[in-house]
């Protein structure tokens, strides 16, 4: 269908909707520019088109007659004429159009042709500002509607034409607007040619103000559509967006010059220019964008997912200059929740890896820190770390994008959010490369020492210990005696069972498994209700808790079983019993070890490295795999065609060939191996020794194998023994010292924190049981449920905000401990040993009170302490005052720098002065062109100084010539009036 042939589709609504309608008796139109009911065409809204929906060409060809008719056509001047009672200008005036009815037709058209195919024909309006030939495509377009306007001035061919409407009830200034930076002189003729148009929303609801937002146009264009039409700031289309909404889809809306973050103390943020444009100034800016748009009311207006434009603003990134623009036209904004519960700050942790997120989020905490923006979950219940933890678990991210996502990881955790369960659930499930950065926070590890010192965390941490070695000692006592019980061999004949001992420590294995398997289904339960039980899934620890629990009970039911383990006897032919048992016990040993890791930083330190220097040993271990392979078949084909390997039971024998290894495949790599190890052997074996075979005739095959194997064993001793050995000290070095060095903190950490989430977890399932079944009856002093908040604060947009909780002192509830009496009793005991107590009593050794405290210092050192210590460890740290559990639990906060931390801010720093001197040159440079310059100026001007002195000498001397002249003329005057009086007188 050609353009001719489409129907005027929203002919009515271009009449009735523009105000070209009849006026009333008071003057005023009879029709709303925006009808109340459907949004759509208004058929029959305008006498004239009552049931009688006019194509295009029968419109043109109706305004064509009337024009011939009343001789308006092509008189120069056109005629006013009543359409449908009104007084409406219906003449094509000057018109330049064909007079072939069909090619007018084509030729009004064709400006919406235009602008259509240059849309279809160039790339899409997000990309094509970085495409050469999208602005290929823009700029012939452009040049084609100038020409088009220029060829067609009448006023009513521009009306038809650019209230003509195509595809999605689009006009002309829709598709203008579409393209990326419209010229300002297209869109003010187009608005000239009908005002109106800039009401029209097209099928999406969208005005022109829309388009021209959503593709970069200039602030100028911007203000001429808002000057068109100023309520179409507030203008939603169908899914409730305003102009300002669609701002932030520009593609220019986050670039790093606008949104770099310059600190807290620039004042250049409002350097963020809107366009890539060279042509923008300072004034064309995102933030003035914003200001143009954000009056009557734009900046509250939500979406249909309750988005408002900051949430917009903080999730595609801008600067600091157009949040602060927000924030002052709706000041609550920054707190405000959608539908589902997610404020501005989850969006700009959700992209926290774009480059303008930290400059975004570090004006989100300053300015909501007080209202706890980062304590505020979504309907979900997850914070805005959670957020940030699943988006960069969930993409690939590159360094650039790694950093920007570490930046705003640690302006959140400097904000001090409140040590919930839920906040310790976000710090599990972030990425290794995140999480590594998060537990050398500062905040992060004041929250883990206070909550681990506390006496229920302790408590745990210390009967998981217990149970670990009671399992470990049990275990093998009775793995060893269940062995002797059911040995079949005639040297080692079946022993019975000390009774007691083993069902002493079958007992205990029952015991400490149950209890770690109520730990165990526990924690799950505590991480289903937060709603992170893949946490712990994916928790290599807990696999092997579990792992644990599962072969000890498994192992304790068949000890108790009858016969002990069904039956299953030790024999050499049936070695399943002894693979269990051994099995087992290296799992427990593991489980042990990865216990104290958890515990001890030393510890910790240690087996970070060994893990760190085992990735990193795998090319080397490759490399080795390779070169043992590959020397166990050279000597395998060097020696398999000897006399040694050919006839073993007369050859092998002696020193040297007894037990010859390289006669086949598997032993010869198995002596390969060993030989790495230092176990070497006899050497005589690779030599030719005739003296020590068995024979009276020389070898001849095994005189040419030593001949080459001699040599394969020396490469052999090079290149395993000397060269790769050395390797490998010198990896394992480097590797060990850069765990120390660098990581000891991340991995002491990160074991802390996964032992904390885990029983902060259980507190908090352990508080929801009892607000589900303890919750028929008022506490006591008016305390609410346990876990409730101490406080609430409600501020404007519907956030709640709680002000502290019972979670946040304790595991299993708020545990004041500076009120406990041990705390005072322990630190009345360490005052005895008190070096000045004697001096600060005065009391001296000829006083009674001087032995008597002697005595009490006697009796608190041998006896009041250590059974106090031994009360609380008897008790898993219940009984052990804070004190103590500060002392052996609390660990010392270390620092974040690494070494590639610090190399990191050293190049930044190179960086920062390289820029400065760069800078510094160009002000030198400036500096000495201006002074050449005013240089310049002063020779100029002491030039014209001169020749005007010059010149003034020049006039001086000529008039000193002519008053000589006229002096002398004047002598000589007088000398002849004198001669003439004396010849008369």
């Amino acid at each position: 269908m050609s353009f001719a042939q489409r129907r005027w589709t929203r002919g009515p609504r271009s009449l009735a909707q523009r105000g070209q309608v009849d006026s009333g008796p008071s003057g005023e139109s009879q029709y709303d520019v925006f009808p109340s009911e459907g949004g759509g065409d208004v058929g029959g809204s305008h006498p004239f088109y009552e049931n009688n929906p006019l194509s295009f060409r029968e419109e043109y060809v109706r305004r064509r007659s009337i024009c011939e008719n009343e001789g308006g056509a092509g008189d120069g001047v056109g005629t006013s004429r009543t359409i449908g009672g009104g007084d409406q200008s219906t003449c094509l005036g000057m018109s330049t159009i064909a007079t072939e009815e069909y090619d007018a037709i084509e030729e009004i058209a064709r400006l919406y042709l235009i602008c259509e195919t240059a849309q279809h024909r160039g790339e899409a309006p997000a990309e094509s500002h970085l495409s050469a030939n999208g602005e290929d495509q823009a700029d012939q377009a452009w040049e084609s509607i100038r020409e088009w306007l220029t060829a067609h001035p009448s006023t009513q061919e521009r009306q038809i034409a650019a209230t003509y409407q195509g595809h999605h009830n689009t006009a002309a200034i829709h598709l203008v607007c579409k393209f990326v930076d419209p010229p300002l002189d297209i869109v003010e003729a187009l608005i000239a040619c009908d005002p109106e148009t800039v009401r029209w929303p097209d099928a999406n609801g969208w005005l022109p103000l829309h388009h021209a937002c959503a593709n970069n146009a200039s602030a100028q264009v911007l203000r001429c559509l808002v000057s068109a039409f100023p309520a179409g700031k507030t203008a939603q289309d169908t899914r409730d967006r305003t102009p300002l909404h669609f701002v932030f889809f520009r593609t220019d809306a986050a670039t790093e010059e606008g949104a770099e973050d310059k600190g807290e103390d620039s004042g250049d943020d409002d350097a963020f220019v809107g366009s890539s444009s060279p042509a923008r100034t300072g004034v064309d800016s995102m933030a003035d964008i914003v200001k143009l748009l954000r009056d009557t009311g734009a900046a509250s207006l939500p979406d249909e997912n309750g988005m408002l434009p900051m949430h917009y603003a903080c999730a595609y990134g801008t600067s600091t200059a157009v949040l602060r623009a927000l924030e002052a036209a709706y000041p609550e904004s920054i707190i405000v929740r959608d539908k589902r519960g997610r404020t501005p700050l989850h969006l700009a942790m959700v992209n926290a890896h774009r480059s303008a997120s930290p400059s975004v989020l570090r004006f989100l905490i300053r300015n909501g820190t007080k209202l706890g923006i980062v304590d505020i979950p979504d309907n979900e219940g997850r914070l805005p770390l959670f957020i940030l933890a699943s988006a960069c678990r969930n993409r690939v991210l590159s360094e650039s994008e790694r950093t920007n996502a570490a930046r705003c990881l640690t302006l959140y955790l400097d904000a001090g959010p409140r040590a919930s369960a839920e906040f310790l659930n976000a710090m599990q499930v972030l990425p290794e490369w995140l999480r590594d950065d998060a537990v050398i926070n500062t905040h992060v590890q004041s929250v883990l020492n206070a909550k681990i010192v506390q006496r229920w965390p302790t408590a745990i941490m210390l009967l998981d210990g217990y149970a670990l070695l009671t399992l470990v000692v049990c275990f093998a006592i009775t793995s060893r005696e269940y062995i002797k019980y059911l040995s079949t061999n005639d040297d080692m004949p079946p022993q019975p069972l000390p009774q007691p001992l083993t069902n002493l420590c079958v007992g205990l294995q029952i015991l400490c498994s149950t209890y770690l398997l109520l730990h165990e289904v526990t924690q799950v339960l505590a991480m289903i209700n937060l709603g992170s039980f893949s946490s712990w899934l994916y928790d290599k620890d807990n696999c092997l808790d579990v792992t644990v629990i599962g072969l000890t009970i498994f192992n304790s039911i068949l000890m108790r079983a009858d016969p002990p383990y069904m039956g299953i006897l030790n024999t050499d032919e049936d070695p399943h019993l002894r693979i269990l048992l051994a099995s087992t016990q290296v799992v427990m040993w593991i489980a042990l070890l990865f216990y104290i890791k958890s515990v001890r930083i030393g510890f910790a330190v240690f087996m970070g490295g060994v893990a760190y220097v085992t990735r990193n040993l795998v090319y080397f271990g490759l490399c080795l795999l390779v070169f043992i392979v590959a020397f166990a078949m050279m000597f395998q084909i060097i020696y398999m065609g000897s006399e040694v390997c050919l006839q073993p039971d007369k050859y092998q024998n002696g020193a040297c060939y007894t037990d010859f290894p390289h006669c086949n495949f598997s032993t010869s790599l198995l002596k390969v191996y060993t030989m790495m190890m230092g176990e070497i052997g006899e050497e005589c074996r690779y030599l030719y020794a005739e003296d020590l075979l068995s024979t009276n005739g020389t070898v001849e095959n095994m005189k040419d194998a030593s001949e080459v194997g001699s040599l394969v064993y020396a490469l052999y001793a090079f290149i395993i023994v000397i060269i790769l050995s050395n390797v490998l000290i010198a990896i394992v070095v480097d590797s060990y010292s850069v765990i120390k060095n660098e990581r000891s903190a991340m991995v002491f950490w990160s074991n802390r924190l996964n032992f904390v989430a885990e029983m902060d977890a259980i507190g908090n399932f352990v508080r929801t049981l009892q607000r589900i079944f303890l919750c028929s009856g008022k506490k006591k002093d008016g305390a609410g449920a346990a876990g409730a908040p101490r406080a609430v604060h409600e501020v404007p947009g519907g956030a709640v905000i709680t002000i502290g909780s019972e979670a946040d002192g304790g595991v299993f509830g708020r545990e004041s401990e500076e009120k406990v009496p041990m705390r005072d009793v322990w630190d009345a005991v360490v005052s005895l040993f008190h070096p000045d107590l004697f001096k600060e009593m005065d009391v001296h050794p000829g006083m009674i009170e001087f032995w008597f405290y002697v005595m009490l210092i006697l009796f608190a050192a041998f006896f009041a302490v250590p059974l106090w210590l031994l009360a609380g460890w008897l008790s898993a740290g219940i009984f052990w005052p804070p004190q103590v559990r500060k002392f052996l639990f609390y660990a010392k906060q270390s620092s974040s720098a690494t070494r590639k931390d610090v190399a990191k801010q050293m190049q930044q720093e190179a960086d920062q002065l390289k820029k400065g001197l760069v800078r510094m040159k160009g002000d030198f440079k400036r500096d000495i062109g201006d002074g050449h310059t005013e240089l310049l100026l002063h020779k100029a001007e002491l030039e014209s100084v001169q020749k005007a002195l010059a010149s003034d000498l020049a006039q001086v001397k000529d008039i000193m010539a002519s008053l000589r002249e006229s002096a002398k003329e004047r002598v000589k005057e007088r000398e002849e009036r004198a001669i003439a009086t004396e010849q008369t007188g």
